[in-house]
């Protein structure tokens, strides 16, 4: 993908274009890339909120979260877990209600890159659902299953 506005959709981008972003990539931080991917893939999830595809989305975040945990700042990991628990619960709810609308509580928090992540833990969302205790861990599926 480009980010020249100015090209012609479905056009390729010149190579000039594809080594400029390579450089990018290669300097950026892979936490950042890691949350980039993340958020992604929630963003995704949450759009699908109550459709089966939903699950592949919230269970691949759930795997990269997981293959991470010892190799990403904690902050960055506790955010990602968070949201995956928001919306593993959200799918749980949207498919009881057979519905495919976007999950209770609005958006889930984009975790955050280590450039863009603050000293000191912030408060969470209000208007963000709490994670899970009790009984709503009981509801949650297992990837594959």
């Amino acid at each position: 993908m480009s980010d020249n506005p100015s090209a012609a959709p479905g056009s390729q981008p010149s190579e000039e274009e594809v080594r400029a972003y390579l450089e990018q990539l290669r300097e950026t931080p892979a936490d950042q890339v890691i949350a980039e991917v993340g958020s992604a893939l929630l963003s995704a999830a949450q759009v699908k909120a109550g459709r089966p595809d939903a699950r592949l989305l919230i269970d691949a975040a759930g795997a990269i979260t997981d293959a991470v945990s010892d190799k990403v700042d904690a902050n960055l990991h506790k955010q990602l877990s968070e949201a995956v628990t928001q919306l593993r619960l959200a799918q749980v709810e949207a498919e009881k209600q057979g519905g495919g609308g976007a999950p209770p509580g609005g958006q889930p928090p984009r975790p955050e890159s280590s450039a863009e992540r603050p000293s000191a833990p912030s408060a969470p969302d209000a208007g963000q659902p709490p994670p899970p205790t009790g009984g709503a861990a009981k509801r949650l599926w297992t990837p594959g299953s």
